[in-house]
């Protein structure tokens, strides 16, 4: 497995905003996989937030997660949060998304971040990675978890 900056991979946008778009969005009519792209696409350097990377097993993609600077409009106050981890069903269970945050808080703490945010369903994987909980997002059942001290 390898990890990559999305933007290094302009073709696969599309792909990656589907993924997301069918994982995280499929409920939000508003919100349109082009609109994701567009996002993605934000995401074009890697010395600053924005940021999106992509795993891949091979060269075939599996895997991606983001560093974005709010993914809560309720609180602006938090920032940045890692958003949109997405492992591809059949590349479950073999660390990937694992070893995709663990790049995603590196790349925030080279930033000089020393706290990363998040808003998840499952939280016992964020936990064992060393994530702590801090209550509800109050939106589908997630809760808002974020890791600490990572510089």
């Amino acid at each position: 497995m390898r990890v990559a900056h999305l933007f290094g991979t302009p073709d696969l946008v599309p792909t990656i905003a589907g993924w997301i778009h069918a994982e995280f969005w499929g409920h939000a009519p508003d919100m349109t996989v082009h609109a994701l792209a567009a996002r993605l696409r934000e995401a074009q350097q890697p010395d600053r937030i924005p940021l999106a990377f992509v795993a891949f097993d091979g060269e075939a993609p599996v895997a991606t997660v983001s560093l974005v600077e709010n993914d809560d409009e309720a609180r602006p106050d938090l920032r940045p949060w890692l958003a949109a981890l997405y492992v591809q069903p059949a590349a479950r269970g073999r660390g990937i998304g694992a070893a995709l945050v663990r790049e995603c808080l590196a790349a925030a703490a080279a930033l000089g971040e020393t706290r990363v945010h998040l808003g998840t369903a499952t939280p016992d994987f964020y936990a064992r990675l060393g994530a702590e909980m801090l209550g509800p997002v109050g939106v589908r059942g997630l809760v808002r978890i974020r890791f600490s001290n990572i510089g």
